[in-house]
């Protein structure tokens, strides 16, 4: 089962494009529709292209490829370049390898929405390949004078909503971490005694050595997840707690890495590995030959379905890394 995060697509008129309508008092270039965008990704995607990326300061090109087009939906290929080093007759060898994920633009009318698949050939990182993707498109729509911005799609919900979205994925929990505020606002705390008994004696430990502030760290095996339900009384009150005062809560899963409560929860989902390959190949498997259709195209209906309460990521500009004074 691979797992894909889900990202809004927004077509706009090039920034450039905007300064110079402004400078010189031109008419505006109309909201492209999606049938028009549609049109222009069939010209500039297509077959095998490069795209860039950095390291170490570095561009390093990657191969990219359109493997699918239908029914408005596009299927990228997009492949990292990679070395592992192995032992050949007591010398260190190097291994070039090129692993790859499969990008799902969809831009059928109404939908306007971007899967990226999270594994390990870009590092489960799938903004990184956000960046790459948008990158290469826009190099290509500068001559239409359009650009495309995507930005993850979040679902706001409550703790114990956001948590339950994840599992109904087939996620599972490693890690929770508890951060506890100082001593002295324990004593106040309306809390059941024995919650903050507990508190007490975390942040006691914590005075006692200087630490500046108290945790609880409760971790999983590598073989099992953690049980963490709504269902048992202290933890739940242990939630209850931290997300009516302040206090810090984390959880990380699996799959979708790192979740803080106070934060909107991204949008994940899960997909076959073959639903993918049927789509690429032109197989169908819902319906019958006289309506037959994808299953990925039934997927990518669910997503915009998941919720009617959708908010979209805000971008904050990268920081440049300044260059060291000699």
């Amino acid at each position: 089962m691979a797992h894909y995060a889900v990202y809004h697509i927004n077509i706009l008129e090039s920034r450039q494009t905007a300064i110079n309508i402004a400078e010189e008092s031109a008419e505006p270039i109309k909201q492209s529709s999606p049938e028009y965008f549609n049109k222009i990704l069939d010209s500039v995607l297509f077959g095998k292209f490069n795209v860039n990326t950095t390291k170490n300061n570095q561009i390093i090109p990657l191969e990219c490829a359109v493997v699918r087009k239908d029914e408005d939906v596009i299927v990228l290929l997009l492949c990292n370049e990679k070395s592992r080093s192995y032992d050949e007759k007591k010398s260190k060898e190097e291994l070039i390898h090129h692993p790859g994920c499969y990008i799902i633009i969809d831009n059928r009318p109404g939908k306007s929405q971007l899967a990226i698949e999270s594994n390990e050939a870009f590092n489960r990182n799938p903004d990184r390949v956000r960046d790459i993707i948008q990158d290469a498109i826009n190099v290509r729509l500068r001559e239409h004078q359009l650009e495309v911005d995507i930005r993850a799609r979040l679902i706001p919900e409550g703790f114990w909503e956001s948590i339950d979205i994840q599992r109904n994925q087939g996620d599972t929990i490693r890690k929770v971490v508890f951060d506890f505020p100082d001593v002295k606002r324990v004593k106040n705390l309306n809390a059941p005694v024995k919650i903050r008994e507990r508190i007490a004696l975390l942040q006691s430990f914590a005075e006692m050595t200087k630490a500046i502030k108290g945790s609880l760290k409760l971790e999983a095996s590598k073989e099992d997840a953690l049980r963490f339900e709504q269902t048992q009384e202290d933890i739940a009150q242990m939630v209850y707690l931290c997300c009516n005062t302040g206090y810090g809560l984390a959880v990380s899963f699996k799959e979708y890495g790192l979740y803080r409560f106070g934060t909107d929860i991204r949008q994940y989902g899960n997909l076959k590995e073959e639903t993918v390959k049927e789509f690429i190949s032109g197989t169908t498997s819902l319906g019958n030959d006289n309506g037959a259709s994808f299953y990925l195209l039934h997927w990518l209906d669910l997503l915009t379905q998941a919720s009617t309460n959708f908010k979209y990521e805000e971008i904050t500009p990268k920081k440049r890394k300044r260059s060291s004074k000699k």
